[in-house]
């Protein structure tokens, strides 16, 4: 009984209350063991083969269901000695994760969304690429599938990295970081080529970004390939990646600070099934999307009537990564009174269900604009225009 940490108590308030929370960490990993069998029979004394036996049933009947859960937790926790703490569950939380699993750290993904809508802005997007190409074996090597018929028929083009800064520089009118520009588009292919060999499938974007001419499909705009079943598809590819990877994750886990000392940030505290915890760790990754989600927010730095704008996208992107950041010490960076958007009158939910279900079926009104009347042959606004 002194080895399983047990110490009796006259408390009134029922049997699981007898032990205190450290004492419960040391019982539950003792009964786990002897259950999985990481304990053989024969090395055991026949009076402790009892008692464990005893134990395991005495946890499984008597102990509520809060105190079990806190008690999984607990020793969850010390079975997993975290290197790295992902705070997101999108596309740049997913491929940060992996790429920390693979330098061998041990790795939790902290989502704040449930299972059902998470993933961020990634799910409701087409799951569409850009990256630097220069010829049609580039893409073969992407999309190993396609086959020779399909390659005949199909002018892929090339969209060289010069094109690319071009489109960066132009759309962003020059405002764009140079150093992150250029990692961004040098470093394009590879990544791909890294997600790919990870076990994410990509196709060409024949609905939406190619038109048919004298029998051949020719590709336009440097958006050439998108990932299997599109923004939901590539969550989804990527949340099984991880977890074969042996990287943990929590959902329904809202992340409301970081844990910072004179060393830097070491931890994070996390609400989970209404309790907060602190999780000391010695590196954390912020992937957790921007503010548009954030009414206070949008009206404050986008201007008034901002207020008023319909979210097609997440519910869950309201700042929280850039609000803990900025707590901690971090200089404000970016163009903080611009954002990409577009025309929509449909009101969430239903904004957002019709948002990733157009774009992935490659429907012609897909931004939800009606069109509008052409008088005297001028159009007043182009639908989806960007």
């Amino acid at each position: 009984q002194a080895e399983a940490g047990i110490r009796y108590s006259s408390t009134s308030r029922g049997l699981g209350d007898v032990y205190k929370r450290q004492k419960q960490k040391s019982v539950f990993l003792l009964v786990q063991n002897f259950w999985e069998g990481l304990i053989p029979e024969e090395e055991l004394p026949d009076l402790l083969i009892m008692f464990l036996r005893k134990l395991l049933v005495f946890y499984l009947f008597y102990v509520t269901k809060d105190e079990f859960r806190g008690c999984i937790f607990c020793l969850k926790e010390d079975m997993n000695d975290f290197d790295v703490i992902v705070v997101g569950g999108g596309n740049a939380a997913f491929c940060a994760a992996l790429a920390a699993r693979e330098c061998g750290s041990r790795v939790l993904v902290l989502e704040r969304a449930p299972l059902e809508v998470s993933g961020g802005n990634s799910r409701y997007t087409a799951g569409a690429f850009r990256f630097a190409y220069d010829d049609v074996g580039h893409i073969r090597e992407l999309c190993p599938e396609l086959t020779e018929e399909q390659l005949d028929i199909t002018d892929f083009g090339s969209y060289s990295t010069d094109q690319f800064f071009d489109d960066m520089y132009r759309l962003t009118r020059f405002r764009t970081d140079p150093d992150l520009c250029e990692t961004l588009i040098t470093q394009s292919r590879e990544t791909m080529i890294w997600l790919q060999k990870n076990g994410i499938r990509f196709m060409p974007i024949y609905g939406r970004q190619a038109f048919k001419h004298e029998g051949r499909f020719k590709f336009w705009g440097g958006l050439t390939l998108e990932s299997w079943g599109g923004g939901p598809g590539l969550v989804d590819g990527e949340t099984d990646l991880a977890q074969k990877a042996g990287i943990e994750i929590r959902y329904s886990a809202r992340v409301l600070s970081l844990i910072h000392s004179e060393s830097g940030v070491n931890g994070v505290k996390v609400k989970m099934e209404g309790k907060t915890h602190e999780i000391k760790r010695r590196a954390v990754v912020l992937a957790c999307g921007g503010f548009e989600s954030n009414t206070e927010w949008r009206t404050r730095y986008l201007g008034p009537g901002w207020e008023m704008a319909k979210v097609r996208g997440t519910c869950f992107n309201t700042g929280d990564g850039i609000r803990m950041a900025l707590e901690v010490g971090a200089s404000p960076y970016g163009n903080w009174s611009g954002c990409h958007a577009v025309g929509w009158h449909a009101p969430p939910p239903a904004a957002r269900e019709h948002a990733w279900l157009g774009e992935r079926r490659g429907l012609p009104e897909r931004r939800g604009l009606p069109r509008q009347p052409a008088q005297q042959h001028d159009r007043r606004v182009r639908e989806g225009a960007r």
